[in-house]
């Protein structure tokens, strides 16, 4: 029972009252509205009673109206009924509640008006969202409050006034900040509110954009992020050094022993790349089926040279399973500066042409002077 009691912590508590962060902000709104709705009602009805000494009905009224919250509540937050409800608790308040209100509690001299504000505020937002707002809710919105001031401009005897001045400035005064706690109420839940989905958009388009520069079978970035980086590269105008390399004979082993093998080989030569690359600050790619892109930013070209060569060796002499070791062909070229990337790629290519042309398992280059 202890236990039970311990977990019950103010953060669980309201997201019980009002909805967790999966809960659509605006349902989180509603149902934070409905549980300020009981709080104050029965207030108002329990200290009408003792202090304004208003019609005793009223009052009754005022605490039943608090309780018909809950119930507004409960089906709105656990029965999947929030639209209805949402219509529900509005047509409550501007055909009984405000009315009631402007009746026994003074009129235009009472604190109904601000009441009033809140509710054609929120109204205006729930029938939004709804897809519900059209002429007939704002002829609504419009009318209530006209029809109460046209009532009680031709006959003043049906509003109940305060006892006295007193009264009626404690009451203006309690309901003056009980309307701006529950405007303040609002506005920090729709801020925090705000804010977790800007992060939690971030989120989702950091993901997305992870998810379009990833190549899915080999996780290293692909074809489209190694592009837009040489792109980036070459508007710097920084030198660098290109590494095209192809996996020997990569489609007689997808016919030989089927694509799960290829894909298996395809992995453990991306993480053997991805090892020796980048430790070097070398963009690694998967540039195409069978075929790896490498970038470096080495001051000396032979340093290129030598890193093409590693992975040469380390590709060759991994264990992958099968009759024969994988082995690779790299192309390495250098760019110049203020030349277009593609420039720098076709060389490479041409070396890589040139590795499978004299036998595979090389290093070819095309430096320029």
């Amino acid at each position: 029972m202890n236990n039970k009691l311990n977990s019950m912590t103010p953060s669980r508590v309201i997201r019980f009252l009002i909805g967790d962060d999966n809960v659509p902000t605006f349902h989180r709104v509603h149902h934070t509205f409905l549980m300020v709705s009981f709080c104050f009602y029965v207030f108002a009805g329990l200290f009408n009673t003792l202090f304004l000494h208003l019609y005793y009905l009223f009052n009754i009224a005022f605490i039943t109206l608090g309780l018909s919250q809950i119930v507004i509540w409960y089906y709105s937050r656990f029965k999947n009924h929030f639209r209805s409800m949402a219509i529900l608790y509005i047509a409550l308040h501007y055909l009984f509640i405000i009315p009631a209100n402007w009746f026994f509690n003074a009129g235009s001299q009472g604190p109904t008006f601000a009441y009033l504000y809140l509710a054609v505020i929120y109204s205006v937002f729930v029938f939004s969202e709804l897809k519900v707002f059209n002429a007939f809710v704002v002829l609504i919105l419009l009318g209530v409050p006209s029809g109460l001031l046209i009532i009680e401009y031709y006959y003043p005897a049906s509003i109940f006034g305060y006892s006295g001045a007193m009264s009626r400035l404690t009451d203006l005064v309690i309901n003056y900040f009980i309307s701006i706690a529950i405007l303040i109420t609002v506005v920090v839940l729709y801020t925090q509110a705000l804010k977790r989905e800007v992060r939690r958009a971030n989120s989702y388009s950091r993901q997305l954009q992870l998810i379009s520069e990833t190549d899915g079978l080999t996780q290293l970035k692909n074809r489209s992020y190694c592009v837009n980086a040489l792109r980036r590269i070459e508007a710097e105008n920084k030198n660098f050094n290109v590494i095209i390399l192809d996996i020997d004979h990569f489609k007689n082993i997808n016919d030989t022993y089927g694509h799960d093998v290829g894909d298996i080989v395809l992995k453990k030569v991306s993480n053997i790349l991805k090892m020796h690359s980048q430790k070097h600050g070398a963009l690694l790619s998967r540039y195409g089926g069978e075929e790896f892109l490498v970038i470096t930013f080495f001051q000396s070209f032979d340093q290129t040279i030598y890193l093409a060569e590693s992975l040469r060796n380390a590709i060759s002499r991994a264990y992958y399973g099968l009759p024969k070791n994988v082995t690779i062909s790299l192309g390495v070229a250098k760019s110049v500066p203020n030349e277009e990337y593609s420039n720098v790629i076709k060389r490479a290519d041409q070396a890589l042409y040139h590795s499978k042309h004299i036998g595979r398992n090389s290093v070819s280059t095309f430096a320029t002077e």
